[in-house]
């Protein structure tokens, strides 16, 4: 119990690492740089924080995941069939509820208008964010980071999925006011497809016990988001 509850708080650490304590130290250091340069170099220096980000997370767990890569090498397969398995239905879930949700609130969720607005502004440093080092970073945060405080598979998907869709719809609310808050209520309900696909990620990662597993996954399922949001534009 006293191992679960240390895991746990592990990862809780990195978490207010990831969501809080790097951004305001990138902040400061890029911050003054980027309100003054140009729109590339802005790209480069929004990509550099956030590999710098992943490297710092990688560091953290590098043992768990070095050996998960020497494991996926041999093993890809069968933890991609699985995998994929866990996926589609949280996909499904997520597409179904997004769909009744936008037919009830008549718009995007916000974290998808914030994606496409930075596509427009930085799409070097979107793309590498949202396809590439993003979903490594929040699988490392996410899944990886709560995976030893839970021993059986439920809880476990459950607040990892929680943690990820709840995270997502954070940023419609960051910044408001109360009333604005209460004016944009519905925002509140995508947190059920975010955690559909949270919980399918944290049950083929349970299931695998790979995290390159959930890693391959997460960059293609945001790969084909990045591809329809382009389509889209």
């Amino acid at each position: 119990m006293k191992e679960k509850i240390k895991n746990f708080l592990i990862g809780i650490l990195v978490f207010l690492l990831y969501f809080k304590a790097l951004p305001i130290i990138l902040g400061l250091i890029f911050g003054p740089n980027f309100k003054s340069s140009s729109k590339m170099v802005s790209n480069i220096y929004l990509s550099l924080a956030e590999i710098i980000i992943f490297l710092i997370l990688f560091f953290i767990f590098r043992k768990t995941i070095v050996n998960d890569v020497k494991k996926f090498k041999t093993d890809y397969k069968k933890n991609l069939d699985t995998g994929f398995k866990y996926y589609f239905v949280g996909f499904l879930v997520m597409v179904t509820s997004n769909l009744v949700i936008n037919l009830i609130s008549g718009g995007l969720p916000t974290n998808e208008s914030v994606n496409r607005e930075y596509l427009k502004m930085y799409p070097l440093y979107s793309v590498i964010a949202m396809v590439f080092v993003g979903p490594l970073v929040e699988e490392i945060v996410f899944r990886l980071g709560f995976r030893k405080a839970f021993s059986k598979c439920l809880p476990y998907c459950i607040f990892s999925g929680l943690l990820f869709g709840g995270l997502h719809v954070y940023t419609a609310f960051e910044g408001m006011q109360f009333a604005e808050m209460l004016k944009n209520w519905i925002q509140v309900l995508y947190i059920i497809p975010y955690s559909a696909l949270g919980c399918a990620f944290a049950k083929a990662y349970y299931e695998t016990d790979n995290i390159c597993t959930t890693m391959c996954i997460h960059m293609l399922h945001n790969a084909l988001t990045v591809f329809l949001i382009l389509v889209a534009m």
